[in-house]
């Protein structure tokens, strides 16, 4: 395994309309540029398969009917020069797509590619961080160009280094020492990291591994040619295999995406599914298949380079429509996706396995009701929401059953939180669309919801355990010790991952809410869109922030005398029920995966909602 280990960002510009009806694109183009050989740089900074993966991604571009223009160990100018011809062949009606591998460093709270030419480092005294940037190509110009050729869809992979290949001998580093930051902000973008922060990409699963590509970049290849995968699906597809190949070897690697896609999904490989779900009265999302036909690439395919095997890759997820049958279900596995009707939740089914509940003593900001710390089995896969339950969702329940609303809940308004008549699920005090996450509604209203699942489908829907929600939200499968957060310790990265009480939040709400803060912006003010953040292990999204989330379980001061099967505690105060997750205006502390408060049931907080689980047929 090389010292350099490399990570994939894939970032999505999306640039797409709200209905379905918009035509497909009529071109692809793609920038594929592989960088290992580093003429200013000692050996033990060249990189091993940059050129390869680079390779493996035009072969599956073209495949997929894109223009590829490909060049390799490309200079500063050579980089500048084709990313011109890129944004000369872009049409407003086109899609783009760059790909980049070889190093990349973060510097002053941005991204930047190394092209081939980059100087050696001096002493890292003044000066070298401008001297760098000069040098290298910021992310951000990358993903600029794209926006501003206008390209219907513009997806941007960079295949960069985590290590700092600038280090000095004195062991200063030209910007950060090691890994990427979170991918340029941009509205409709999309970015993929084949590892976590503070992680390290695979090269290879172990010294008989035969593949000539990184861990990610087969599967994310393999993955991206799998008809019906929106990019979304393609993205939680990859992460899954990914940590299942890694781990089998003993090894942790965690992929991540930012999801800040604006408009309906977008399809590479044939488009949608043939089984898709029929649209919701009130899915206002269109999905678009951004198919085009296939033209021949701007360069002809290696033809020396060996078949690439495909070592390690697991099937595709399966995707039921629903209902399935129960012949079907008997065939789902860990990871597999299901919708059982149309508007009802997006389900992921998470697998059977052990996790340490609640928090050490050593965790910090831990409270005394996490622990003690326990070792709980969840004996049988089950099935999870991937989003918190939406404000469409939550409103055909009661257009169907014509359960009462609310008429006050607790808002922030004016920098005080008060319960405020008039303010309820429909206007809970600030604007939400309809894939916002519902809002001001009861644990009453959440269990009433999964009945009427239940009723419709024929099929269990119930709210979690307060167990198995933090299974769910830790996304491990086996116990000991775990990080605070899904993606790691470091709040810092939060907004990745999570809508929190963020800088965003701070500044729009001028000094008037909370006092703490995590120390990013998540471009939330309120809440956000679900699915916009990037997921967990299991594929689940928002298990920390945007909404907390209603649990089925009476409250008790700490986890002692709790299940060790993960059933729903009935015991203690059952005139307060958990609620687990943090939302928009909590900090850190409060998205931890162990943190846990109460409300009564009949308390509306536009703050708090809720995500449904169902049993599976076995």
């Amino acid at each position: 395994m090389r010292e350099f280990l490399a990570t994939i960002v894939a970032i999505a510009v999306v640039t797409i309309g709200w209905t379905a009806a918009a035509a497909a694109p009529d071109r692809r183009v793609a920038l594929v540029v592989g960088n290992d050989a580093y003429v200013h740089l000692g050996p033990e900074r060249q990189l091993r398969n940059a050129v390869a993966d680079a390779r493996l991604m035009r072969d599956t571009l073209a495949g997929l009917g894109f223009e590829v223009i490909f060049v390799a160990n490309a200079d500063r100018r050579t980089l500048v020069d084709r990313l011109s011809d890129l944004a000369a062949r872009v049409g407003r009606d086109d899609t783009a797509f760059v790909y980049f591998a070889g190093h990349g460093v973060a510097l002053a709270g941005a991204n930047y590619l190394l092209p081939s030419d980059i100087p050696a480092p001096r002493a890292a005294g003044r000066g070298e961080e401008g001297r760098l940037a000069e040098h290298a190509i910021a992310e951000a110009s990358v993903v600029e160009r794209l926006v501003q050729a206008g390209a219907r869809v513009s997806i941007v992979v960079l295949d960069a280094c985590r290590d700092n290949p600038l280090q000095g001998s004195d062991r200063r580093a030209v910007g950060g020492a090691r890994g990427l930051l979170p991918g340029a902000s941009a509205q409709g973008l999309f970015s993929i990291y084949a590892a976590g922060f503070g992680q390290s990409a695979l090269d290879r699963l172990g010294p008989d591994d035969p593949h000539p590509n990184s861990v990610f970049t087969r599967v994310f290849a393999e993955t991206l040619k799998t008809p019906g995968l929106d990019l979304k699906a393609v993205a939680t597809e990859t992460r899954r295999r990914v940590v299942a190949l890694t781990r089998a070897v003993g090894y942790d690697q965690f992929p991540a995406y930012y999801d800040q896609i604006v408009g309906g999904d977008v399809f590479l490989a044939g488009g949608e599914a043939p089984a898709a779900p029929a649209a919701s009265p009130n899915d206002t999302q269109g999905r678009v298949a951004a198919v085009a036909p296939p033209v021949a690439p701007a360069v002809p395919h290696d033809t020396t380079m060996p078949a690439v095997p495909a070592v390690g890759i697991t099937p595709p997820p399966k995707v039921f429509a629903g209902p399935s049958t129960d012949a079907q279900e008997r065939t789902l596995a860990p990871g597999d996706r299901f919708g059982d009707c149309p508007g009802c939740p997006d389900m992921i089914v998470v697998p059977a396995g052990r996790f340490s509940m609640g928090s050490p003593d050593t965790e910090p900001q831990r409270t005394a009701n996490e622990g003690p710390l326990r070792t709980v089995t969840i004996a049988a896969p089950f099935a999870v929401g991937r989003t918190e339950v939406t404000v469409d969702q939550y409103a055909a329940f009661v257009a169907a059953t014509g359960r009462p609303t609310a008429s006050a809940c607790y808002t922030l308004e004016d920098g005080n939180v008060e319960a405020r008549a008039g303010r309820s699920w429909r206007d809970p005090g600030f604007a939400q669309a309809g894939d916002h996450p519902v809002v001001c509604v009861g644990w009453h209203d959440a269990e009433a919801y999964a009945a009427w699942l239940s009723q419709r489908t024929g099929r269990t829907y119930r709210l979690p355990s307060e167990a198995e929600w933090e299974y769910a939200a830790r996304g491990v499968t086996t116990a000991g010790p775990a990080p605070r957060y899904h993606f790691g310790d470091d709040a810092a990265a939060m907004c990745g991952y999570a809508n929190a009480a963020d800088l965003t939040l701070r500044n729009a709400l001028a000094g008037r809410g909370p006092t703490l803060f995590v120390p990013c912006r998540d471009d939330a003010v309120y809440t956000a869109p679900v699915g916009r953040f990037a997921p967990n292990a299991f594929g689940l999204v928002d298990m920390h922030g945007n909404a907390a989330e209603w649990v089925a379980d009476c409250w008790n001061d700490g986890h002692a005398g709790a299940s060790e099967r993960g059933r729903a505690r009935t015991d203690g105060d059952c005139g307060r029920r958990v609620v687990r997750g943090g939302s928009w205006v909590d900090d850190a502390r409060r998205l931890r995966a162990a943190a846990r408060i109460m409300n009564k049931p009949d308390d509306r907080s536009a703050i708090v909602g809720f995500r449904v689980v169902r049993d599976l047929v076995r």
